[in-house]
């Protein structure tokens, strides 16, 4: 999709998220802990279904616990926990407009994931967005990397497409595993449905679509 203009007042938030990651790394140094993420690299021509499978099962949390989850907030705080865990610094700033949705940091260590706290970015967007960011941590290939609104498919065959398909495919496997959803999906396209499905999974109505979309279930 087409990159919206960087504002000034995101350019700023930019540059705290650096200076957090740079004060992070320093405290690191001081009380000499390794600030390395603890993750697998992973690399593009990777299958996302089975790296989203294999990150999964690592995260301790089964889908009935995912589905006991009384709202998108509860969600979004045990998602956000489990990838702290991994070493990596989570903030939450408030961009312009939803200029920006989410961006991760890689040339310091701990590795940053930013995402956009503004009251038009939904918060089971805002849980799209923190797998996604983690997918560009998990791939060897990705380095900082700015990730801007849209649901429709990434078109390109270039590097930058590549790694932002497999970023989505990733998300929506680690955060909807096929064999729990295709059984939940009973073959019922309908608005409701996906309204349920979206409850269920504590996910968003886009988020659900597409991933019937890729395992072919819906045209």
């Amino acid at each position: 999709p087409e990159k919206s203009k960087i504002l000034p007042n995101d350019r700023y938030l930019i540059r705290k998220a650096q200076y957090l990651q740079e004060v992070g790394n320093e405290l690191s140094g001081e009380l000499d802990e390794d600030p390395a993420p603890q993750v697998n690299n992973v690399f593009v021509t990777d299958d996302p279904e089975y790296v989203a499978g294999y990150e999964r099962a690592g995260s301790g949390i089964s889908i009935d616990k995912q589905k006991s989850w009384n709202d998108h907030y509860e969600a979004f705080r045990n998602w956000k926990k489990f990838i702290e865990s991994k070493n990596i610094m989570v903030f939450q700033f408030s961009f312009e407009e939803r200029n920006i949705r989410g961006f991760v940091l890689k040339e310091m260590k701990p590795y940053v994931i930013v995402l956009n706290s503004t009251s038009k970015e939904h918060i089971s967007a805002r849980i799209f967005t923190l797998l996604h960011e983690y997918a560009h941590i998990l791939l060897q290939e990705s380095q900082s990397a700015l990730c801007y609104p849209g649901y429709a498919p990434i078109k390109g065959d270039n590097k930058e497409a590549d790694m932002e398909r497999w970023c989505d495919s990733f998300a929506g496997c680690f955060l909807m595993p096929g064999d729990p959803l295709l059984s939940d999906f009973s073959s019922d396209p309908s608005y409701e449905h996906i309204r349920l499905l979206h409850n269920k999974y504590r996910v968003g109505n886009p988020a659900v679509l597409t991933r019937l979309y890729i395992s072919g279930v819906i045209a």
